[in-house]
């Protein structure tokens, strides 16, 4: 299992959706797949630079991102909700 406290891209105030959306391309290359192709959990909380309520487009995109199926956590969370 590894536990990621946030801050995974590094958003808050990026004005370009397409920047913020690249940034989680590279977060799931170098980081996410890696542990999916091994069936290794990923447990996360969201952070201030990953989707602040502050920033609602960045946020947004934060949650397109999570809650693609192709992006499974191999965990299963009792309320996904927010």
């Amino acid at each position: 299992l590894v536990v990621c406290g946030g801050d995974m891209v590094a958003g808050q105030g990026v004005s370009n959706p397409s920047v913020i959306r690249a940034m989680w391309k590279g977060f799931d290359v170098h980081v996410a797949q890696p542990f999916r192709t091994r069936g290794i959990p990923f447990a996360f909380t969201i952070g201030n630079h990953d989707g602040s309520r502050s920033f609602p487009a960045e946020r947004a995109i934060t949650e397109e991102y999570w809650k693609t199926p192709e992006h499974t956590t191999h965990l299963q969370f009792v309320d996904s909700t927010n």
